[in-house]
């Protein structure tokens, strides 16, 4: 048997603790560690965390000095690789939860597949949703349909919801410091594969909590994403991959202009605006793609531009009017 490293980054979620807990607890798959980092959360999360591993001898508890989620995990990191007995690595955050067979699908897939990766699908709830018996079809993808996804804000470039093998991690470590963490290193994690193996069943339930750091949109977490964008497509250019450069370059000028209605500081709106109006001009081949999106963030992005495409627009419904007089 395989034994799997199941990491929980905890950190002020005393009301969702259990839940998480309780759900890799009671996986079918039996032969794992559970280690949980109490980030120096301020609330009961160190004691509960201690509770269980009281209750059960594969729970393993590291309370640590508050360093953020990179440094939970990347502490997680260092005590899964120490464990020779060790082979596996999953991450799940602390107010989520994941289905009774999540452990044992994917670990069927890399064993079946003969890949370093697998992935399942995630739910995205903001209520609890219980277990059901689910059937699992699966496929093999190539790293380009991974982060396809990706640029199209799939769930590809999340470290949770994957099951890796250990040696991925013996040279990297999540950056410290960065709100967007996972979409900086799982793409470079993905790109360095050659298969990864994709379960299309929904086994990971991600919780969307209105308080949490997804939500949170400030001057610091915009120039982690854009750090996280231009990380990945130096990356695409390193391996000649000029397809998926093209994909990435859409998605980021997508998010650039989506993320204006997110931010409320005046000052964040301006830096989102000010870089938006940049990346037209920097992926001059997808300059055209801004103009499906919503016409309220082109009108603020890039007002010059879409004035422009309006007067174009328009003049084409007259010619087109008036072609059959």
């Amino acid at each position: 048997m395989s034994k799997i490293s199941v990491i929980v980054p905890v950190y002020q979620v005393e009301e969702y603790l259990s839940r998480c807990v309780d759900s890799i607890l009671a996986q079918s798959y039996r032969d794992f560690e559970l280690i949980l980092i109490d980030d120096g959360s301020p609330d009961r999360c160190g004691e509960i965390c201690d509770e269980y591993a009281k209750k059960d001898i594969r729970v393993t508890v590291i309370h640590k000095k508050n360093g953020g989620l990179s440094s939970a995990r990347n502490a997680g990191l260092d005590l899964a690789l120490s464990d020779d007995g060790s082979e596996w690595i999953t991450f799940i955050d602390s107010d989520d939860w994941v289905h009774y067979s999540y452990l044992e699908t994917l670990l069927k897939l890399v064993l079946s597949q003969n890949t370093k990766i697998a992935m399942c699908e995630m739910m995205k709830t903001e209520v609890f949703v219980s277990d059901e018996q689910t059937e699992c079809s699966f496929r093999v993808i190539t790293p380009t349909e991974a982060l396809y996804k990706t640029g199209h804000f799939e769930i590809e470039a999340y470290s949770c919801g994957k099951l890796y093998h250990k040696s991925i991690f013996q040279k990297v470590r999540f950056p410290e410091g960065m709100v967007f963490e996972d979409f900086y290193l799982i793409p470079e994690i993905i790109l360095n594969e050659t298969s990864i193996a994709k379960c299309d069943a929904e086994l990971y339930y991600y919780f969307q909590r209105q308080n949490s750091t997804v939500y949170t949109i400030n001057r610091n977490s915009m120039i982690d994403k854009w750090e996280g964008y231009e990380h990945i497509l130096e990356i695409c250019k390193e391996t000649g991959n000029s397809y998926l450069y093209d994909i990435m370059s859409n998605a980021y000028l997508f998010w650039a202009c989506d993320r204006v209605r997110y931010a409320e500081d005046p000052s964040t709106r301006k830096l989102i605006i000010r870089k938006g109006r940049k990346l037209v001009f920097r992926f001059p081949k997808n300059a055209g793609l801004p103009f499906h999106f919503n016409r309220d963030l082109m009108q603020e992005v890039y007002p010059g531009i879409w004035s422009i495409y309006l007067w174009f627009h328009r003049i084409k419904e007259f010619c087109k009017g008036n072609s059959g007089k």
